[in-house]
């Protein structure tokens, strides 16, 4: 079954621009893992400091690869200090799709 989240954090202003370049990388290491099938960031229109990210993995095997992986790692770590509450907040979501019987 289709593993479907959302991730958000907010960072501090000062962190805004390095977060932004942060988070171009990554999405394109994400991107390329075998078992990602979207990784689609953004920030709110109004506040380029708040991030939601909306990801779809094939299974949660393939998401459990992401976490683990070095590049998910390096770019938790490279954004706690921007980080507001210091971690991202996952949110577990169930994709709203025909189901093939």
């Amino acid at each position: 079954m289709k593993k479907v989240l959302l991730a958000r954090f907010a960072v501090e202003s000062s962190g805004a621009d390095a977060v932004r370049q942060l988070m171009l990388d990554y999405a394109d290491a994400v991107r390329a893992e075998p078992g990602n099938l979207l990784f689609a960031p953004a920030t709110l229109a109004d506040d380029p400091t708040a991030y939601w990210v909306y990801e779809e993995y094939a299974d949660d095997d393939a998401f459990a690869v992401h976490l683990a992986s070095d590049h998910c790692a390096a770019f938790n770590a490279a954004i706690a200090p921007w980080v507001h509450g210091g971690a991202t907040t996952l949110i577990d979501l169930d994709a709203v799709e025909h189901v093939t019987v």
